[in-house]
């Protein structure tokens, strides 16, 4: 209950609809596994990068291709329903009815140099865009394990509206 009153606090979505993920190295895509599938298990559409998609794709975790923002570092050629990643990150400024995402999970990868080009450019877009931003495995877990508690009622009926530390 703590963690997520903190994360409302400082302005992270009440209901997360969409996700676009895009997780740089192969341990860190094995360790959000549960994440994702929780993420999804709960109807959160997931959109993922190159890289993402295909992880989530061989662990049967449905998700739409999001294409990187350099169009030179998308082939093979990419399914008819891929969409670009930062086109989706700039629809959410209409609100996830327009077709966007309200969280961008991004955990980036300082190995490949397209990936941290990329990256930047995708974590640029939600800060240009206001979308919330997680760059950090640890935080993207703990979100998954906040949204699957609040989403089965284990925090009860209460009431999750933050409060200043001296009402506690």
């Amino acid at each position: 209950e703590a963690f997520i009153k903190s994360l409302y606090a400082v302005g992270y979505p009440r209901e997360i609809k969409s996700i676009l993920l895009s997780v740089g190295r192969a341990y860190d895509k094995g360790a959000m596994l549960g994440a994702m599938r929780t993420f999804h298990a709960y109807g959160i559409k997931l959109y993922a990068t190159a890289g993402t998609y295909a992880f989530l794709t061989e662990n049967n975790v449905p998700a739409t291709l999001a294409l990187w923002p350099n169009a030179d570092d998308n082939k093979p050629s990419p399914p008819a329903d891929a969409v670009q990643a930062i086109d989706l990150i700039a629809q959410s400024k209409g609100g996830v009815a327009g077709g966007g995402v309200n969280l961008v999970i991004n955990i980036p990868s300082p190995r490949k140099v397209d990936e941290v080009t990329n990256g930047y450019a995708i974590r640029r877009a939600a800060v240009d865009y206001g979308v919330t931003l997680v760059t950090n495995r640890q935080i993207a877990e703990r979100l998954a394990e906040a949204v699957e508690s609040s989403r089965e009622g284990r925090d009860g009926d209460a009431d999750l509206t933050p409060e200043s530390w001296r009402e506690y």
